[in-house]
């Protein structure tokens, strides 16, 4: 190890975990492994971003719903991604619906990223397209592309834990299925909340644990037309 690896490792574990101090501490992190990519390192390095996103998950442990534009939230997370996505040759190809609910824009912000990141990581070349649509008394926000995931296996349960969690706070449910290597994932939510409601967040295990990982999502070949529905 590295003088400067060890200063870098000092300054990091110096550091409190809290969203203020997120850049910084990611900033070392980066220090931290570009010097030294020591198994040990690496994994002092991934405690401490873990101890930063449970004690964000933490922190947020109640909101409130407003009523606004669905539409335009969606459109504004597309614009910002359709930018970063373009380096990887990926586009974003979007068909949404004018749709206004009452809702917590964070949550719903987090859970449709949460699709969307798993869309471009583990995802085929091409086109993600993205859908807001209104079926009976939820709106429903579909990602598809080409890919195939294992929808069974835990790691990928885990990783769509914060989509999961964001359907689920709206009284919604979360979809997916594959088709001639077509994958859809689906997010629903409740046209009619109270737009003064206050809720309280779990704070969810799989999201506290330390097996948690948005990377470790689980990669096979999925039976083709199979379909998944998780409440």
């Amino acid at each position: 190890m590295t003088d400067t690896t060890t200063d870098f490792i000092e300054k990091l574990m110096q550091i409190d975990e809290t969203e203020e101090n997120e850049e910084q501490i990611r900033e070392l992190i980066c220090c931290v492994l570009a010097e030294n990519r020591d198994e040990k390192i690496k994994k002092q390095c991934l405690r401490k971003l873990r101890a930063l996103e449970n004690e964000k998950c933490v922190c947020r442990t109640s909101c409130e719903y407003s009523y606004f534009d669905l539409s335009e939230l969606l459109r504004n997370v597309c614009l910002c991604s359709d930018i970063l996505l373009g380096q990887s040759g990926k586009r974003l190809y979007c068909e949404l619906e004018p749709i206004s609910l009452a809702a917590c824009p964070d949550l719903i912000a987090d859970g449709f990223l949460n699709l969307l990141s798993n869309a471009a990581k583990f995802g085929g070349d091409g086109v993600i397209e993205v859908t807001l649509r209104e079926s009976g008394k939820q709106a429903v926000i579909s990602v598809r592309n080409r890919g195939h995931f294992d929808f069974q296996k835990a790691p990928f349960k885990r990783g769509i834990a914060a989509a999961a969690n964001s359907a689920k706070l709206h009284s919604g449910r979360l979809f997916f299925g594959s088709s001639d290597g077509i994958v859809t994932a689906a997010m629903s939510v409740s046209l009619f909340l109270r737009p003064t409601v206050k809720i309280r967040i779990p704070l969810f295990t799989d999201l506290l644990s330390d097996e948690f990982s948005a990377v470790h999502i689980g990669l096979s070949d999925a039976e083709e037309n199979s379909e998944t529905e998780f409440v």
